[in-house]
């Protein structure tokens, strides 16, 4: 039960960073409007970023994953 709460946490803030990778938000923005730690999102915008332009929630979980 824990673990799907942790994945559905984590599916959320990789829905919310990639709408604001979309919208041309810089990782210091998205962690001050988030109010999350940096270096927490940095691997998740890393991950959208190279999932661009798509922004697919499931590639970017992957590309995280090494799936």
């Amino acid at each position: 039960m824990e673990q799907g709460k942790e994945l559905g946490k984590e599916q959320n803030m990789i829905e919310l960073v990639c709408r604001k990778v979309s919208k041309g938000k810089s990782l210091d923005t998205i962690a001050t409007e988030l109010e999350e730690d940096k270096d927490v999102l940095l691997p998740i915008y890393t991950a959208v970023i190279n999932a661009a332009p798509d922004y697919d929630i499931n590639k970017v979980y992957e590309i995280l994953h090494h799936k």
